[in-house]
């Protein structure tokens, strides 16, 4: 909304947008495996609804603990998890 405020012309952006737009960047910077693929939609229904993740979330949210939770997500996605969520976030912030 600042963004927006600041110039007219920026249009505002849904959630859906914003999060559609941050997966395309991460995409950008990775290349995800289809199990991967798979747990960044659960990811992504998430934001949809919260805009931000952590790890935290990981751990306490059924879409991600009925899978595995966080150790799931560590096994899948390695050393690498925490710049994704990183990266997510200052995405949706900035978009």
């Amino acid at each position: 909304m600042v963004k927006h405020a600041a110039d007219q012309q920026e249009p505002l952006l849904t959630a859906e947008q914003r999060v559609t737009k941050a997966l395309e960047e991460l995409e950008a910077f990775y290349a995800f495996k289809p199990d991967q693929q798979k747990w960044l939609t659960f990811i992504a229904e998430h934001l949809k609804t919260n805009l931000s993740i952590s790890e935290e979330d990981l751990e306490s949210q059924p879409v991600f603990t009925d899978r595995g939770g966080l150790a799931r997500a560590r096994k899948l996605f390695g050393n690498e998890l925490r710049g994704v969520i990183d990266r997510l976030n200052y995405t949706l912030v900035a978009a």
